[in-house]
């Protein structure tokens, strides 16, 4: 387990967490930026910009993601979040400004969960997110619809090698990025890597 990963991991988020209106936890991103910056003063960011000098990306339907990255004690990062609509995981076509912002305030704190801080609530029953409020990426209250993400990872955790770990990881992420579904591998194989005892490597390599 890196040294980075192992530091933010183990933060104590629980008194800034908050709840947002369907009653799940967040943390809130400048709270995640205090955090980290506090501990690793250097740790630097850089969102993607498109050919066209812009900083989101736009897909051929109109749709879009916003791209960063991120750099912690020379670990570096690079990951994306599609632009939704609040509250929903219905993709926004022809973003405005305001759908851009938010995005890229969401992604911040969805990269620094990716070094360690506050991974854990990308599990099963409660997402991350920064300064909007998002439903719930994993499972529905009371015993609805549970993420199908869920099931396809069941296929990694049953693994007892890292090596076939790794490559059970792999094929997750091809299986995902075919879907609608939001890649969420490098999360999971941070947490999967942490119960483990592993040292957390880039799961897609």
């Amino acid at each position: 387990m890196s040294y980075v990963f192992r530091t933010l991991s183990n933060v104590d988020i629980d008194p800034l967490l908050r709840t947002n209106d369907e009653g799940y936890k967040y943390l809130n991103w400048m709270d995640a930026h205090q955090e980290v910056i506090s501990r690793f003063p250097d740790y630097f960011f850089e969102f993607e910009k498109s050919f066209e000098g812009l900083d989101y990306f736009l897909m051929p339907d109109g749709t879009a993601y916003v791209s960063i990255t991120m750099t912690i004690a020379n670990e570096t990062i690079k990951t994306s979040l599609p632009i939704y609509k609040a509250n929903s995981f219905e993709l926004i076509t022809n973003p405005n400004a305001a759908d851009v912002h938010n995005t890229k305030l969401r992604l911040r704190t969805r990269a620094l969960a990716e070094f360690g801080l506050g991974c854990t609530l990308y599990g099963e029953d409660a997402p991350v997110e920064a300064s909007t409020k998002a439903k719930p990426v994993a499972k529905e209250k009371d015993g609805a619809k549970q993420d199908p993400r869920t099931a396809m990872w069941a296929d990694v955790k049953k693994e007892t090698t890292k090596a076939k770990a790794h490559a059970a990881a792999t094929k997750y992420k091809t299986a995902v990025n075919g879907t609608d579904l939001e890649d969420d591998t490098s999360v999971r194989w941070a947490l999967m890597c942490k119960e483990k005892g592993w040292e957390v490597s880039n799961a897609t390599r």
